[in-house]
């Protein structure tokens, strides 16, 4: 005991109290070289190839993923992100609404400061005052699917506008 120390301390348990003998016995080289070997042969690639998974896409990782489900007002729009507080539907400048979510292909929020520049066709849902409140990142098989079910009407200007 040293100065610091309460009295009324319980004694720490020793290192060899907590470990198990199975946890002691342990030691991560083996898994490692495991590891090295699987790649260097090639089965670690053919089991990716199996599963579909190809690696990194351009918004994350692409393969076999469950069909996602989007809510019935969505719209299909060509997207490009122009800042991180305005983007472009097809076109047309539009803002982004306090609090909007961006979902990339595999259905992870992005970050639209990290999509500046990019175009790809998104679903989207605006808010009261117009501005986009969320979007969802479509792979082209996304994009055929709906567009073959003709549940969703690409994004048409508004008539409204005053414009002649």
């Amino acid at each position: 005991m040293n100065r610091w120390t309460p009295r009324f301390a319980a004694p720490l348990p020793s290192r060899e109290i907590c470990r198990s003998p199975a946890a002691r016995s342990f030691h991560p080289l083996p898994a490692l070289l495991l590891g090295t070997v699987l790649a260097a042969t090639g089965w670690v690639g053919a089991a990716a190839a199996q599963t579909g998974v190809t690696g990194p896409g351009l918004m994350g990782w692409s393969g076999a993923q469950p069909l996602r489900q989007f809510p019935p007002q969505a719209r299909l729009a060509e997207l490009t992100v122009a800042n991180s507080h305005e983007v472009l539907l097809d076109g047309r400048p539009v803002r982004l609404s306090p609090g909007s979510r961006i979902r990339g292909v595999n259905n992870a929020l992005v970050v639209s400061g990290a999509l500046v520049g990019q175009t790809f066709m998104a679903l989207f849902t605006t808010d009261t005052m117009g501005q986009v409140h969320e979007v969802w990142a479509l792979s082209p098989q996304e994009v055929q699917r709906i567009t073959a079910n003709n549940r969703l009407k690409r994004t048409q200007p508004e008539s409204g506008s005053g414009e002649r």
